[in-house]
């Protein structure tokens, strides 16, 4: 598998490990939602570290090639360039 689609299929993965958390209670597409950087981040330094991550199999598996600086941390940065963008709207299809 390629590194493209081995990212790809973490941050899938990742989406499917949490629930939605709606203020009208009303779970999203498929009942499920990315968790927050921030609920990752649980002593809330601003980073997530290597044990952190270890609460989701395939993000510690993947941890070394989203640490693009190296530094042994994921900021919210590297983890926002890890997510899949949502298609743009094509104006033809209206």
């Amino acid at each position: 598998m390629n590194k493209l689609a081995g990212v790809v299929l973490l941050l899938c993965t990742i989406s499917g490990l949490a629930m939605a958390d709606d203020r009208d209670g009303e779970r999203g597409q498929h009942g499920q939602r990315p968790p927050a950087f921030a609920d990752l981040d649980s002593n809330s330094d601003g980073v997530i570290s290597s044990d952190e991550a270890a609460s989701i199999p395939p993000l510690a598996e993947h941890f070394s090639e989203m640490d693009t600086d190296g530094d042994g941390v994921l900021t919210e940065e590297e983890m926002s360039a890890h997510m899949p963008r949502p298609p743009k709207a094509d104006s033809n299809d209206r």
